[in-house]
């Protein structure tokens, strides 16, 4: 049974969909999303079910309904936004917060699940590359994928070379181990 169909995303409210939205949000950029960030993607749920509403306000500060504490930290947002226009502020929030290497593969799989602008893509992509030197070798396989496919919508020259790059990267870090190895050297990291 699908998650979704039973929290029946498409029958909250705006406000109930923006609230939660903003409660994943500020716990990814808090670091406080466990278990690999899984409750991210119903982040693209949400913000589906807001994209066309015309007009509503999002609690920037204080306390909403759902007993959140927003801190100052958190976005201020204009009186009077459109769902398209938190669409659009919520994905550029994404792509300049610093997420926890644990919720980047998910965070990849949310980008997908997403209809992004050109100009979204290319940053979430340039993003998304960002993270691979902070990845360790078992998470590269399902991140590269998720990349992989993202990148069917757009930009794949740009995801191909930046995974090139990175794996090129790796490449000279092993080639400078065996080196070292070789002639008896020790570098301590």
């Amino acid at each position: 049974m699908n998650v979704c169909n039973v929290l029946k995303i498409d029958q909250l409210a705006s406000d109930s969909c923006v609230q939660l939205a903003e409660l994943l949000l500020h716990g990814l950029r808090t670091g406080k999303i466990r278990n690999e960030g899984r409750a991210l993607e119903f982040l693209p749920k949400f913000l589906q079910r807001l994209e066309t509403t015309d007009s509503m306000t999002v609690a920037s500060k204080g306390h909403c309904s759902l007993h959140i504490s927003l801190t100052e930290a958190d976005y201020e947002y204009p009186d009077d936004i459109s769902g398209d226009e938190y669409k659009s502020t919520v994905v550029s929030r994404l792509c300049e917060m610093q997420w926890p290497s644990s919720a980047a593969i998910t965070l990849a799989t949310v980008f997908r699940d997403l209809i992004l602008t050109a100009e979204q893509l290319q940053t979430a992509i340039t993003k998304l590359l960002r993270q691979l030197k902070k990845l360790g070798l078992q998470e590269l396989p399902p991140f590269v994928y998720q990349l992989l496919l993202l990148s069917g919508k757009g930009h794949k020259k740009i995801a191909l070379n930046g995974i090139i790059d990175h794996f090129d990267w790796l490449d000279g870090i092993c080639q400078n181990a065996k080196t070292d190895a070789m002639y008896g050297i020790k570098i301590d990291h």
